[in-house]
């Protein structure tokens, strides 16, 4: 007799030798499918797909695929056999999200887990949505700086621009602190289009009380920069910037640098790793070339530099114990080696860790990854069991609590920074989602 009752396609999540997870999916016929191993083979498809776009048919291939995997994404669509589209736009789905896995990305089909459908847009957005120009101080003569006082609070938030819970959460609790300054490090999702970047960013973001600042990045990049820089920039809570990317903040102690390392990433894969230039390209050195003056300032007044951007320097896999060092790294230690003392703020990896010093030709750098502001997000294993597999960095402090959300999944505590620089001192302290300090202390 013919089962009228099929099984209906479900996740389990089991965890691997070394703690990660690993999911399968169940589909009608009740076959048990390794996803991850079936996303390899469909993100190879892709790529050898892609690499091949000036082919017009073949381009058009894809992007009907996508379309199509599109729509579906928008249904959320669990019912029937597993399609090649879907498939597809899985694949899609951990390929925006910037590698096939994550140790710390939520593996699921939740909103903004690695493997929620409606990434297939930032894709589709990448391949269809033209850059617009880069704006600079040359072209568009304005003013790059801003005087701030001696004694100056900072907030920072990294990849917030989700519009729901907890980054509502952490952005009423960054504005009851009354920050001087309010600082979003990038991301607005899924690709910051204008529709998106007005509600999740502009309407939500909490105003300092002498200004707001935010870097392009990744995803917003997706959009060809378009609602990064034809809403947000344009948005009066962002006036400080003057509808540039890039900007500074000083005092007489201090400079606070801030950089897109998103628009000239056009040559990594979907904007992943970041650049401050691209030679050949119209401006294509002109925020380098801002950057060093500033930073030839700095060095000759000996003061103290802060570096804010979207895109890591390196990153930590805490269950492989790796370091995967990136260009940015180089470029921002070789660029900075007349400073003797710098903190660097980035986000992009969904994560909350505070990493050690690292010193290089006189020069020392403390590195934070701030990117935990509202992605779901895995904890870090036991800060014991981590011994990365390169010396020159170690982990003060990382987010190893997690908290059980409405649907009753576990993920890792969002969180953000607050900054206070009074004089030549600093002091940083951590806050989770829920407004209690996460115990960090630095040590410098």
């Amino acid at each position: 007799m013919a089962n009228d009752n099929p099984p209906k396609p479900a996740t389990s999540v089991n965890l691997t030798p070394a703690g990660r997870p690993l999911l399968h999916f169940s589909n009608y016929q009740g076959e048990i499918l390794p996803v991850l191993g079936v996303l390899s083979g469909a993100i190879n498809k892709l790529n050898a797909s892609v690499k091949t776009v000036g082919d017009l048919p073949q381009r058009e291939q894809v992007m009907a695929a996508l379309r199509t995997a599109q729509a579906q994404a928008n249904n959320h669509i669990f019912q029937g056999a597993v399609p090649h589209e879907r498939e597809l736009s899985l694949a899609l789905s951990a390929m925006t999200g910037g590698k096939l896995v994550s140790p710390l990305d939520v593996i699921g089909f939740e909103q903004y887990d690695t493997l929620d459908l409606g990434w297939v847009k930032s894709f589709l957005n990448y391949l269809t949505v033209p850059r617009v120009p880069f704006p600079n101080h040359l072209t568009s003569p304005v003013s790059t700086f801003s005087w701030m006082p001696e004694k100056v609070t900072l907030a920072i938030a990294g990849d917030w621009g989700t519009g729901i819970e907890p980054a509502a959460s952490i952005g009423g609790f960054m504005a009851k602190r009354e920050p001087d300054y309010t600082i979003h490090l990038g991301d607005v999702y899924y690709s910051g289009l204008p529709e998106e970047e007005s509600p999740k960013l502009v309407e939500m973001w909490p105003a300092g009380g002498r200004g707001s600042l935010t870097l392009n990045s990744n995803h917003e990049m997706y959009a060809g920069g378009q609602g990064y820089f034809n809403v947000a920039l344009r948005d009066r809570k962002f006036a400080l910037q003057n509808g540039l990317s890039y900007f500074v903040l000083q005092n007489r102690n201090w400079m606070i640098i801030g950089l897109d390392t998103a628009y000239f990433a056009v040559h990594s894969a979907l904007y992943q790793d970041g650049y401050l230039s691209a030679a050949g390209e119209t401006n294509g050195t002109v925020q380098l070339d801002w950057m060093r003056e500033m930073l030839r300032l700095a060095s000759h007044s000996n003061m103290n530099v802060i570096i804010l951007t979207h895109h890591d320097g390196f990153d930590v896999d805490p269950y492989a114990n790796t370091v995967t060092f990136k260009n940015l790294f180089d470029t921002m230690t070789r660029e900075l080696q007349g400073v003797k003392r710098w903190w660097w703020y980035w986000g992009h990896v969904h994560a909350g860790v505070a990493y050690q010093s690292i010193t290089s030709n006189q020069s020392t750098v403390y590195p934070r990854c701030i990117g935990h502001g509202g992605i779901p997000w895995e904890p870090f294993p036991d800060l014991k069991s981590i011994h990365l597999n390169d010396q020159r960095v170690n982990v003060e402090w990382a987010e190893v609590r997690t908290v059980t959300d409405s649907k009753g999944n576990q993920r890792a505590l969002n969180g953000y920074l607050m900054v206070t620089l009074d004089g030549e001192n600093i002091t940083e302290k951590l806050y989770d989602e829920n407004d209690d300090a996460t115990g960090w202390t630095p040590h410098y």
